[in-house]
């Protein structure tokens, strides 16, 4: 298992949205992600 890192500095922890169409956001961050080398951790319900 892989050690966890501390991190100081800017780090997004949670976000939490509220979407009218969330396929076409989802769509968005998975793309707005993909180009900084990121992904989507985890999604909740709702």
């Amino acid at each position: 298992m892989e050690a966890e890192q501390l991190h100081r500095g800017r780090l997004l922890d949670h976000v939490h949205l509220i979407a009218r169409d969330m396929e076409a956001t989802k769509r968005f961050y998975v793309a707005a992600l993909g180009a900084l080398g990121r992904k989507i951790e985890g999604e909740g319900d709702g």
